[in-house]
């Protein structure tokens, strides 16, 4: 996993090294400053799954906020979403959230 791709206003491509598109996803951003960020854990605790793949996107517009999307990937290569994560700016909230992937169990953590 190498890079995230605007497509259109709402698409974004995760693309590989070779610039083959793996998905495409639509996303929440807002017009102004965003950044984007590919995260491919390998071998995760979930034994049906050989990889989690995270998108983080991140916009600042008055304050910042991260839109954090999930995916796991079976062994037959079909990609599994889970519900995207939105984390408020942590100035403001003085929480994250994230999920947490124990041995086959997935929690949602909030600190």
């Amino acid at each position: 996993m190498e890079e995230v791709q605007q497509a259109s206003s709402n698409t974004t491509c995760i693309k590989d090294s070779k610039k083959n598109n793996l998905k495409k996803m639509k996303v929440v951003c807002e017009l102004y400053e965003n950044d984007g960020v590919v995260y491919e854990l390998l071998n995760p605790k979930l034994t049906k799954f050989n990889k989690i793949i995270k998108v983080n996107i991140s916009s600042c517009a008055c304050y910042c906020s991260d839109h954090n999307y999930y995916w796991l990937i079976t062994k037959q290569g079909k990609w599994i979403q889970l519900p995207f994560i939105e984390v408020e700016d942590f100035k403001l909230t003085q929480t994250t959230k994230n999920y947490s992937f124990l041995k086959n169990e997935i929690q949602l953590v909030e600190e």
